[in-house]
């Protein structure tokens, strides 16, 4: 069971890389669906929290992590800091800094 899940988060994560510069909605569908299929695997949700917030789905990153977080408890478990500093960045994009220093 394990590895047909593995084998189904694979193909549906690369089929994503594949069309994502083409078709972003679809990479996007695709990803969510590799995170149905293995819940906890905190790579892929990383992949589509930033696929959500390529597409401009502030709420679908949220959403997405939120769901991470619960499937992650299930196991006691609970998201990287890693995982953490993206949904910060994908939430709360700093703005670009000026460089006021002259040349």
């Amino acid at each position: 069971q394990h590895t047909c899940r593995q084998v189904g988060v694979n193909i549906h994560a690369r089929l994503a890389v594949l069309v994502a510069d083409t078709d972003p909605a679809r990479a996007r569908n695709l990803l969510d669906t590799a995170c149905t299929i293995d819940p906890i695997n905190e790579e892929i949700a990383r992949l589509a929290m930033t696929a959500h917030s390529q597409t401009g789905n502030t709420t679908a990153v949220r959403t997405r992590l939120t769901a991470l977080t619960q499937a992650l408890h299930t196991i006691d478990e609970e998201p990287s800091e890693e995982t953490h500093r993206l949904a910060r960045r994908l939430l709360h994009p700093t703005s670009p800094r000026t460089d006021k220093r002259s040349t």
